[in-house]
């Protein structure tokens, strides 16, 4: 069995900041197929260090997207399943056909791996719109859909509304530990750990989407508690909070990406983690079970803090995962953490895993693959005319 896994990546900067091991819900996917004695065939623009086992082959996409559309066509003539990540893989897919390339003939599933819906408003522009709906109308030809939880499905429902009728996978954007490396020190964090009583983490994006000044001025006077931000910034938000800040001796900034056995060292090592939304995109506003910065605490049975996000709200609360509360009740809320981590901690290690499991979920979805085509292979059967087994 052969899978194609398409992944185009960011551009610009960013994309030069980020490997696969910002995709869990990408390398997981490999794990699982190749466990289960599938190929994986990748073509993407991000690195892939680390990740080189889990392939059978690697493609590398050129930056504009017209050469992704043309390299798309270069890669096999035939797989069993090809999946698409991204909108702009959707939007790929489209693109391709302008080079008599349908990715839909190729396969016998084309399938959505959800990463991220399409909320983003059209242009005002009249070409702009017609370009738009083109390109994703490639929604319409996808065969299977994988999400992450029922909330994300109806938001993707309502932005995509050819895919309500498909057949779809719950997946979390969650981790497999025995794919998960972790360093055996950090020198500089080592450093941080062992004068800090208490020690709050948050990791990823230190920018204005995802951070608000209302976070800063919230723990700005919880002095005994140490807290630690580490990411990457594209904005010049990080910076501008860093010099804001500076007086604060107990918030400490750590920037530019980690790998991923230095990320996992700084959770392992952490007493509670900060998972923090601040935005009006419905990407975020919903984020429900894809929040990977959620799922890497819990993986590691760290109580979580987060703001009042609702779907974040509705899962920490009714499993006793953590708190979800405003910016400033954050004091009180760290407190009670802080007062009840062991037994928050012996709770996350006992339930989470029988709550969330990337690898039995993404095993449900591939065993769906299999009854249908089972069932293909008897309707094809039973559609061969009686007459033609009699001339045996």
């Amino acid at each position: 069995m052969k899978a194609l896994h398409v992944l185009s990546g960011e551009s610009g900067a960013v994309l030069q900041a980020r490997g696969l091991d910002t995709y869990p819900s990408v390398y997981n996917a490999l794990h699982v197929l190749h466990q289960n004695g599938w190929e994986n065939h990748l073509i993407t623009a991000v690195n892939t260090n680390g990740f080189e086992h889990l392939l059978q082959e690697n493609h590398y996409f050129s930056a504009h997207p017209l050469q992704k559309a043309w390299q798309l066509g270069q890669v096999g003539r035939h797989f069993d399943m090809i999946i698409l990540y991204e909108p702009r893989d959707i939007k790929l897919y489209q693109l391709a056909k302008l080079w008599g390339i349908d990715l839909k003939n190729r396969t016998q599933y084309l399938v959505h791996h959800s990463l991220e819906i399409p909320v983003y408003q059209l242009g005002n522009r009249a070409w702009k719109n017609k370009l738009h709906r083109y390109l994703y109308s490639g929604y319409s030809a996808v065969d299977k859909v994988i999400i992450q939880d029922a909330t994300r499905h109806t938001l993707l429902k309502q932005h995509c509304p050819s895919l309500a009728d498909r057949s779809t996978h719950y997946v979390p954007n969650a981790y497999i530990p025995a794919v998960e490396p972790i360093a055996t020190h950090l020198r500089w964090f080592d450093t941080l750990r062992q004068n800090s009583r208490t020690l709050v983490s948050y990791i990823g994006a230190i920018e204005s989407w995802a951070l608000s000044e209302t976070l800063f001025q919230a723990i700005a006077d919880k002095t005994d508690i140490t807290f630690l931000f580490s990411g990457w910034s594209s904005d010049g938000f990080a910076e501008t909070v860093m010099a804001r800040y500076a007086h604060c001796s107990h918030i400490h900034f750590s920037m530019g990406k980690k790998s991923l056995a230095d990320l996992n060292y700084i959770v392992k090592h952490t007493d509670i983690g900060l998972v923090f939304y601040d935005s009006t995109d419905p990407n975020i506003n919903e984020i429900g079970l894809s929040s990977g910065k959620l799922h890497k605490y819990l993986s590691f049975a760290k109580p979580v803090i987060t703001n009042n996000v609702a779907s974040l709200r509705e899962f920490l609360h009714s499993h006793q995962l953590g708190l979800a509360v405003p910016p400033e009740q954050f004091g009180t809320a760290i407190a009670t953490l802080v007062t009840r981590q062991a037994e928050y901690s012996r709770h996350i290690d006992q339930h989470y895993p029988t709550l969330i499991n990337f690898e039995q979920s993404y095993q449900q979805f591939l065993e769906t693959l299999q009854h249908s085509a089972n069932t293909s292979k008897l309707t094809r059967i039973r559609s061969i005319p009686p007459s033609l087994f009699s001339a045996f």
